[in-house]
């Protein structure tokens, strides 16, 4: 079975995704508009080589979605589980510097311990 119909809409989707979220205000409405831009990025990359130019199109886009929406884990899960894939030179490069932005993003953005606080019951 031909990949290409399938590509070919996912590709009219993540178009329409891309300009949609890069229209929208910072905030969490343009967060989850990149979320999505991530997640059809994500669904291209599993149809299309990485060797090939909307596979590799499409792990980039994959990262930087998540990225742009603020998903630090999820960038530096899909760049570790893409420089696994074998990728060309120039786009390992590009990945693993994507994915160390994302590690730095997320141990910057780490929860602080928890303070305890006092209470009491009442009944």
């Amino acid at each position: 079975m031909s990949r290409t119909p399938e590509l070919r809409e996912l590709n009219k989707k993540v178009t329409a995704a891309i300009f949609r979220a890069e229209h929208l205000s910072p905030g969490v409405e343009a967060e989850l508009a990149f979320g999505e831009v991530s997640l059809i990025e994500e669904e291209i990359a599993r149809l299309a080589p990485a060797d090939s130019m909307p596979g590799a199109l499409a792990r980039r886009g994959a990262i930087t979605g998540s990225l742009s929406a603020g998903d630090w884990l999820r960038a530096l899960m899909l760049a570790e589980a893409y420089l696994a894939e074998p990728v060309p030179h120039d786009l390992a490069q590009e990945l693993a510097a994507l994915r160390d932005e994302a590690s730095i993003e997320l141990s910057q953005s780490q929860v602080p311990d928890a303070v305890q606080v006092p209470y009491t019951l009442v009944d």
